[in-house]
């Protein structure tokens, strides 16, 4: 193999695989803490008197409508 650029005498940054492992952990798990903020947010909102509606309610009251 020929590289046309010379390698770096000193790595200027490197992560380990563990690293890595973990980050795609965090990333597939990252929907669960996604449904728990949005459920969080829902309980908040209803406390503070707000209604909140999901997709089948709003698809039942456009066609009352």
């Amino acid at each position: 193999m020929d590289y046309s650029q010379p390698l770096p005498l000193l790595p200027r940054i490197a992560i380990s695989i563990e690293l890595l492992s973990f980050y795609r952990v965090l990333f597939e798990r990252s929907c669960d803490a996604v449904n728990a903020l949005a459920a969080a947010l829902k309980t908040h909102y209803a406390r503070q008197g707000f209604q909140s509606t999901d997709a089948y309610v709003s698809l039942y009251i456009r066609v009352q409508e």
